[in-house]
């Protein structure tokens, strides 16, 4: 058993007297090789006085990739696939309890079809990558959800519609976003972040988020930076590698896009807003939607399913 930070590293042999000592300070437990019904039989059952700990399946192994080790996990209410690139289906999912409260349908080889994970009801977390199949009758199943973070989709052609009355942090990172206007829809966020998102050149409907306490921006193309007066909860400010056509240079040449820095868009936030919102530039532990989310959400958070998360949890790459 490895130890990585606050990750677990499960390999067999199992140490059970070692894990049980490293539970009450992981993040994650996670494994990438399978093991033997004795040792899932134990994970297992030190799982079940840790239900705060998710656990986490991923790699190559194809035997891991049918799930049916989840049998001996009835009890895990948090449970990442991130990265299991052999995985074909998800309907094996129906083996956990249905109170599970976090999903990461993370990395896959090819994407998923979602519907059978429309079953669980309770979720208040969740994370998906690339799966486009069965998302709206998901999130459409889940209207208590708080906490979403989605990877490399187009996002408003998928989700034209979108009805989560409770939801306060969302993460969209790599994908698209044709009109701006989609994010209205959500007026509870507290935290935002939008993160190489294609297509979107416009932020002025972020400012109608009313709620809003944190924004993170990083490497976007937008026509211009709006007023942001109107963002009184606005507390904190991020933004990196963002590109504005809005500010010309002091020459007769032509106009060019300014290129923003870790501190310029940031400060032009923080000089519209009344709230002065503390400038946050990277760091070692980067605040990206795993530990961000947390404090827009006030609820621990351990875990955001990033398979550069369990790397290292400094690291800067996080960004699920």
């Amino acid at each position: 058993m490895l130890g990585m930070g606050s990750v677990v590293e499960v390999r067999s042999p199992v140490d059970v007297t070692q894990l049980r000592a490293r539970l009450g300070h992981a993040d994650v437990v996670q494994f990438s090789e399978p093991l033997t019904e004795a040792e899932y039989r134990s994970v297992a059952a030190l799982l079940v006085d840790h239900p705060m700990v998710p656990l986490r399946v991923y790699g190559f192994d194809d035997d891991l990739a049918t799930l049916r080790f989840l049998r001996w996990f009835p009890h895990v209410r948090r449970f990442s696939v991130a990265s299991l690139w052999h995985l074909t289906d998800l309907t094996p999912l129906d083996q956990l309890s249905a109170d599970v409260e976090f999903l990461d349908i993370g990395e896959t080889r090819k994407p998923l079809n979602l519907a059978p994970v429309a079953q669980f009801r309770r979720l208040r977390r969740l994370r998906v990558v690339e799966h486009r199949r069965g998302l709206p009758e998901l999130l459409h199943a889940n209207p208590g959800l708080r906490d979403l973070s989605l990877w490399r989709l187009p996002v408003d052609h998928v989700l034209p519609v979108i009805a989560l009355p409770h939801l306060q942090a969302l993460a969209l990172t790599l994908g698209s976003l044709t009109n701006s206007e989609w994010l209205t829809q959500i007026p509870t966020l507290r935290y935002l972040a939008l993160r190489q998102v294609r297509k979107l050149s416009d932020l002025t409907p972020v400012t109608r988020l009313r709620a809003l306490q944190w924004l993170w921006l990083e490497t976007l193309t937008v026509d211009r930076l709006p007023d942001f007066s109107s963002s009184i909860m606005l507390t904190r400010a991020n933004a990196s590698g963002c590109v504005t056509s809005a500010i010309r240079q002091p020459s007769r040449a032509s106009p060019r896009h300014h290129s923003c820095g870790n501190s310029w868009l940031q400060r032009r936030i923080c000089q519209s807003t009344r709230s002065s919102p503390s400038l946050v530039t990277r760091h070692s532990n980067g605040p990206r939607s795993c530990w961000a989310a947390n404090t827009a959400t006030a609820t621990p958070m351990t875990f955001c399913g990033c398979h550069h998360h369990v790397q290292t949890r400094s690291s800067p790459r996080c960004t699920s």
